[in-house]
């Protein structure tokens, strides 16, 4: 019997087994153990997998230990740097260790293990067509300051993908570039291909199999990639000799995770940056209020373009006459550009809605017909004549109206699909595409080419004219951040329009966000939003957590909650994927009280699972406040 103890961390989502527990490492293994392998351990009668995280010679438990019962692989796929990561990111997202740990180290697949060559190592000739409008750039990269954090201005004109090809040119290495998409990865990589050896690249997105993802993780591991280029899990990355991580559009929603404990890459990022000498660069054309606020409190540089400057990036028509036909939603100079257009190239038209006709009001009353099963709204489907909720999929065989009583009701939202089917009958012999994220076909640019997509799916061509509708509509939005995601929309569609080309947006033109997007100036809409939310008290100039559980354990967190924090709710919650989570409190505390408060949630959702209460859900910093 070997005298050596093995800490793992198992696999399980119970709050109060999250920590870690001692295991004799058998004789015959004794050779093979070490800090990083996968494991397997008897726990309670069960068999569960886990991740030694280290070696010792003796534990602080009281009674006998079991042993291991086998190694499932020798090689070390949990390294120091990324377990403190992800210690890291359980600690400050009220989660558990291991809920991350598997999203850093991807499912094992024996044989993804063996074939691998080294990469040719190469550095292409030197191109300064892009960087070198951002001299600050080279600067922060170059420097041994303390400065760890840049936020980076990209020019208008400069794609991720043409940026990130002149950095490569210009020799990076060692460096994570995330990105939003796995359409922009996709992308992104068939370019670097041509340009460097392919093994130099690793290409992580959860679209790939089990089997390729863990071949493209062993890749980075084994020290054969040193350019990772990935979306949101693949700021994990085990990159040895990493010197920088650049998330581009670290505003997108898509670098939250949807899974507890719902971290964010672009947080992920900056904390690996803490406890290495990894930097960061936070690259966008328009500020994230994040990255704003990261600017405004000195805790970041500000990068900008020298030399590349837009005077207007677009021109705002009055959408004084908005209906629902497409007649009225589009004023008859948007017409004339439409059609002036499509002879040069492809179109594209920007509609925030997906579907047909995705609301439904009563004629009666106004009222906004819902899903009597979920409370969501109901939409109608091209060739349906009865609604259907949008969420949940109930079909609503009797629709009336349960404010008044009313039977009969009217569109007052136009889709994408109703909107292409409109604009292919006002535009005949024209190609017409319509593409939302359940529809997305390839696209090549070509004159006579209509394309209409909702916001996120706009292929990577460029357009002789693009014309955003419905801007009423995502002004309007609910959530806090709604009109800082719908400027960097606009910034973003700005970007695929030719030399020559015009773009308008239907709305209001004397709305502050639309004036600020004319003028190419996003920053009045993040410092308005900022000042809102320190006005408020909410992230990120605070920190608040959003916690859903039922009315009695909210009752019993509030009783626990020092004087100085602020609490809204509760609320109803009324999302369909947390019927268990009836309601939900936003607990809002200043910065420097936040190690105390991710401490007083963690011992409360940890006390609740030892004595098996209700279950509770934590959010630190939700971006859709």
């Amino acid at each position: 019997m070997s005298n050596k103890i093995a800490a793992v961390i198992i696999d399980s989502d119970v709050p109060h087994l999250d920590h870690e527990f001692d295991y004799l490492i058998p004789e015959q293994l004794s050779n093979l153990v070490q800090p990083g392998i996968r494991v397997r351990v008897p726990f309670r009668k069960r068999r569960l997998d886990g991740f030694v995280v280290a070696i010792k010679g003796a534990s602080d438990r009281t009674g006998a230990l079991v042993e291991l019962e086998n190694v499932i692989s020798p090689e070390v796929v949990l390294t120091d740097e990324v377990l403190n990561v992800c210690r890291l990111v359980a600690f400050r997202n009220v989660g558990n260790l291991y809920d991350v740990i598997k999203v850093a180290v991807p499912q094992r697949h024996k044989r993804a293990e063996s074939g691998f060559k080294d990469a040719n190592s190469s550095v292409p000739n030197k191109d300064l067509s892009a960087i070198e409008h951002y001299p600050d750039l080279n600067r922060f990269l170059d420097s041994n300051q303390l400065d760890k954090i840049a936020v980076l201005n990209l020019a208008i004109s400069d794609t991720f993908d043409y940026f990130i090809l002149d950095l490569v040119k210009n020799g990076i290495k060692n460096t994570i570039f995330l990105l939003p998409d796995q359409y922009d990865v996709k992308r992104l990589v068939e370019n670097l291909s041509i340009m460097v050896d392919p093994s130099r690249i690793s290409a992580i997105t959860s679209s790939l199999p089990p089997e390729a993802r863990y071949r493209e993780f062993l890749k980075v591991l084994r020290g054969v990639s040193d350019l990772i280029v990935g979306t949101r899990n693949s700021v994990f990355s085990p990159l040895k000799k990493l010197e920088q991580i650049f998330v581009f559009d670290d505003g997108d929603d898509l670098y939250t995770s949807p899974q507890s404990p719902y971290w964010n890459s672009r947080d992920v990022a900056i904390w690996r940056s803490e406890i290495s000498t990894t930097k960061v660069i936070l690259a966008s054309r328009a500020q994230s209020i994040e990255s704003r606020q990261l600017v405004k409190s000195g805790s970041a540089v500000e990068i900008n373009c020298l030399n590349k400057k837009i005077s207007s990036l677009g021109r705002v028509v009055d959408d004084s006459l908005n209906e629902s036909s497409i007649r009225t939603r589009i004023p008859s100079d948007t017409f004339n550009l439409i059609r002036e257009s499509l002879l040069i190239g492809s179109v594209l038209v920007s509609i925030p809605r997906k579907g047909y006709l995705p609301l439904v009001r009563c004629i009666n009353c106004a009222n906004l017909l819902d899903c009597p099963k979920c409370k969501y709204r109901i939409s109608l489907s091209k060739g349906r004549k009865i609604p259907q909720c949008a969420r949940c999929g109930n079909i609503v065989t009797q629709q009336i109206c349960h404010k008044c009583g009313g039977i009969d009701f009217r569109s007052v939202v136009v889709g994408v699909e109703r909107t292409a089917e409109e604009l292919g009958k006002a535009f005949p012999n024209t190609l017409v595409k319509y593409l939302d994220f359940e529809n997305r076909p390839q696209v090549a640019a070509q004159p006579n080419q209509l394309i209409i997509a909702t916001p996120g799916v706009e292929p990577n061509i460029e357009f002789s004219g693009i014309v955003v509708l419905d801007s009423y509509l995502s002004l309007a939005r609910p959530e806090g951040n709604s009109r800082i995601r719908f400027i960097r929309h606009l910034f973003l569609l700005r970007s695929k329009l030719m030399p020559g080309g015009e773009m308008q947006v239907i709305g209001d033109p004397s709305n502050s966000l639309l004036q600020a997007f004319v003028k190419s100036n996003n920053f009045p809409v993040a410092d308005d939003l900022l000042q809102e939310r320190i006005e408020t008290r909410l992230n990120p100039y605070s920190r608040t957590a959003q916690v859903f559980g039922d009315i009695t354990a909210l009752s019993e967190l509030q009783k626990e909650l020092p004087e100085f924090a602020q609490v809204w709710g509760p609320v109803e919650n009324t999302i369909l994927q947390m019927e268990k989570h009836p309601a939900s409190i936003l607990v809002s505390v200043p910065k420097n009280s936040s190690e105390s408060l991710v401490r007083l949630l963690r011992s409360w959702v940890v006390s609740r699972s030892v004595n098996r209460k209700t279950s509770v859900l934590v959010r630190i910093d939700p971006d859709d406040l």
